[in-house]
């Protein structure tokens, strides 16, 4: 996995993270190691694929989260609504 393709699965915890409270951010060390050893399913249920576009594809720990975002599915999460959602903040 590319150092871009890194960073996507990374801006992606982070993201479901900040979103959905509760739901927590795995250690980045320990995801930083399951990447380099090749895990294709990663600690907070994220299945990525390196041949992928993006590379996350699947999340077995909120596939609402998942639809939401990667699959761009309006209907995913009913009840949030996106103006509400933080805006700014870090960026990796």
């Amino acid at each position: 996995m590319d150092e871009t393709q890194k960073h996507f699965v990374v801006r992606y915890l982070i993201a479901r993270a900040r979103l959905r409270p509760g739901w927590g951010t795995p250690s980045m060390t320990a995801l930083e190691q399951e990447i380099a050893h090749g895990y294709k399913l990663l600690a907070g249920g994220v299945l990525v694929h390196p041949d992928a576009n993006p590379p996350v594809t699947a999340d077995d720990q909120d596939p609402e989260f998942f639809r939401a975002f990667i699959q761009s599915d309006d209907g995913a999460m009913p009840g949030t609504d996106p103006q509400s959602w933080p805006r700014g903040g870090t960026t990796c």
